[in-house]
């Protein structure tokens, strides 16, 4: 490797190359899959990672349950709101 490749698979420009971009430079360029898949991958994968420790476990799982369960409790909270409202 060089510090021509370096510069080429340092695609956020710390000067560093970590094994995500090493990766994504890699499958790109032996046409597994193009970037944009790569990055779309990428991007479930950290919506999926709650935590944001780089890793897909079980608290990750529960804490995207509660934040749905939440949502859903808000929206019925309004709901309610909104037909009290209209009785009055």
């Amino acid at each position: 490797m060089t510090i021509e490749d370096l510069d080429a698979l340092d695609t956020d420009g710390d000067g560093e190359v970590s094994e995500l971009e090493y990766m994504r430079f890699m499958l790109v360029a032996m046409k597994k899959v193009d970037a944009k898949l790569f990055d779309d991958i990428h991007e479930q994968f950290k919506k999926i990672d709650v935590v944001g420790d780089g890793k897909i476990t079980k608290k990750d799982l529960k804490l995207m349950a509660v934040r749905k369960i939440r949502k859903v409790h808000n929206k019925l909270a309004l709901s309610v709101y909104k037909v009290s409202d209209l009785k009055l």
